[in-house]
Parts: C-alpha cells; sequence; structure tokens
C-alpha cells in the first residue's frame, strides 16, 4: 500500500512558548521568578506557581545537563520536538489505517480516531507501543533518549498550558500542571532504566490520556460532526462544498468557534479515507 506521507503529518503543530521563555527563566541560578518571553518578570508566585515553577525548572535541567545553553540552541530542540510529534503522528496513522494498531477510550469503550490525536496522546501511544516489548527486548539508547528528550520538553510544555489558563482564568490549569508533572516522572523513570517502572507509566499514562482527550468538549463535538460528514459523503447535495458544511456545522455546536478547523478536519478524513 503507498502512502503520500506529507497528507499523514499534521501541519503547523509548532508553537512558541507564551507566558515564560524556559531559557530566561531558569539559566540564572537562584531564580524564583516566571520570565515572560519578552524578557520582563513575573508575577510573585503563589503555591500553586512555585509548584509549576519547581517541575519546569527540573525539565529544563535535565534537558540541558545543567549546562549554559544558548537560547537559539534550546529553539532549535524545541522545534525538533514538535518535528518528533509531527513524524510519530505519521507512523501511528499509517499503522491505524493498515488496521495494525486501534486504541480504544475503556470508560467508554469506544475507539479514538487516530487522526485527532492531541500531542500527549501521539508521545503516550508511541512510548506504550515501545514499553510493550521492553521486558523481552530494551530500548536502545536512542530511543530512550527520544522518549526522555520527548517527556522533558512536554513537561515545559504543560507548564506553560497551566500559566495560560491561569491567567485567562480559564478551565485546565489542574489537568495541565498534573500533565507537566507525570511528563517530568516519565523521564525520570527512563534516566532510572527501570523497566517495569516505564511499562507501567506508559499504560496508565496512554489510558489517562485518551479518557481525558475524550471528555474535551471539543473532541465530542468532532466525533458527532464526523457522522454528519460521512452521512454527507453518502448525499453530496446535502452541502455546495466544506465551507457551507463546515458552517453549519459551526451553528449546531457551541464548544466550537472556527469553520476552518471543521474543513480542516474534513480534509483530514477525505485523506485517511483515500488510503484506505
Amino acid at each position: 500500500m503507498n502512502y503520500d506521507e506529507d497528507s499523514f503529518v499534521p501541519k503547523d503543530l509548532y508553537r512558541p512558548f507564551y507566558c515564560f521563555d524556559p531559557v530566561q527563566t531558569y539559566s540564572k541560578k537562584g531564580g524564583s521568578l516566571f520570565v515572560l518571553p519578552n524578557g520582563q518578570c513575573g508575577k510573585t508566585l503563589t503555591q500553586d506557581t512555585w509548584a509549576l515553577f519547581l517541575t519546569g525548572q527540573s525539565a529544563f535541567e535535565r534537558l540541558t545537563d545543567g549546562d549554559v545553553v544558548l537560547k537559539e540552541k534550546f529553539n532549535e530542540g524545541y522545534k525538533s520536538f514538535f518535528e518528533s510529534i509531527s513524524e510519530l503522528h505519521a507512523v501511528i496513522i499509517r499503522m491505524g489505517l493498515d488496521g495494525k494498531l486501534r486504541l480504544e477510550d475503556k470508560t467508554t469503550s469506544s475507539s479514538v480516531d487516530v487522526l485527532s490525536l492531541s500531542l500527549p496522546q501521539i508521545i503516550y501511544t508511541y512510548w506504550d507501543m515501545h514499553s510493550k516489548h521492553a521486558i523481552k527486548s530494551p530500548l536502545d539508547k536512542d530511543m530512550r533518549e527520544l522518549f526522555r528528550e520527548l517527556f522533558l520538553f512536554h513537561a515545559l510544555w504543560e507548564v506553560d498550558n497551566a500559566l495560560i489558563a491561569l491567567d485567562l482564568g480559564a478551565e485546565g490549569a489542574v489537568i495541565a500542571s498534573i500533565e507537566a508533572a507525570n511528563a517530568l516522572s516519565n523521564a525520570i523513570a527512563i534516566e532510572s532504566g527501570n523497566i517495569g517502572e516505564q511499562k507501567i507509566r506508559s499504560e496508565i499514562g496512554l489510558r489517562a490520556a485518551i479518557a481525558r482527550h475524550a471528555q474535551d468538549p471539543k473532541q465530542i463535538a468532532k466525533s458527532k460532526i464526523k457522522e454528519h460528514w460521512m452521512h454527507w459523503q453518502e448525499d453530496k447535495s446535502t452541502y455546495q462544498g466544506k465551507a457551507a458544511f463546515a458552517r453549519d456545522m459551526l451553528d449546531a455546536y457551541e464548544a466550537l468557534v472556527s469553520s476552518k478547523v471543521i474543513e480542516n478536519w474534513c480534509r483530514e478524513w477525505e485523506s485517511g479515507r483515500s488510503k484506505k
């Protein structure tokens, strides 16, 4: 079976740090404040943000081995993090479409669309796939280092997510904080070389990531919209095109705010269908 590799690589996955700059925040020894991307110091830490600060600090120091690192060098690594996530997602999608991988939400016994995996799900899915075979054939040094770096960057990414939620007064700060701590713990487990612990953490992490993602109102809406899309494919006269379909779905589901996102989903589903 032939695939168009580009069609399976998520586009525009990269995003900068919005609420803090890891290099400016953690390069100065003894610092105790988040430094904003513009170089200004953030607000005085509270009990909650202090825990976030320490999680990010530990992740950053492990990424840099405690050495001084230039901002440009760190940003290169951060961009490579997103590139790796995209590549892993492409592998997972191909396996899913070939019938070699099926993800299931254990709480609902429903299958998970591999095209719509979140960043944590992509990491945990790939890690779980490798951890299942780690007892018989331990991960080689390069693979261990890959997962270690993925989880450390993931921890910093979740710290930023938590700060964003706190700034906006939105939900999600607690979950992002837990995700950051879990990602850091996963990296530490990999560093320890304890294969059994790594396997357990990968299984628990995957189940939790799938369950949280499935409860996201946007993902619930996406699942229902896909059903409408499938009906539309059976009767193309219903809508004149993706834009009309997206506008109708946007009116029907309050959790969504962008018709462009819905149009992108349509392209994903079309790509997946054509490659089966």
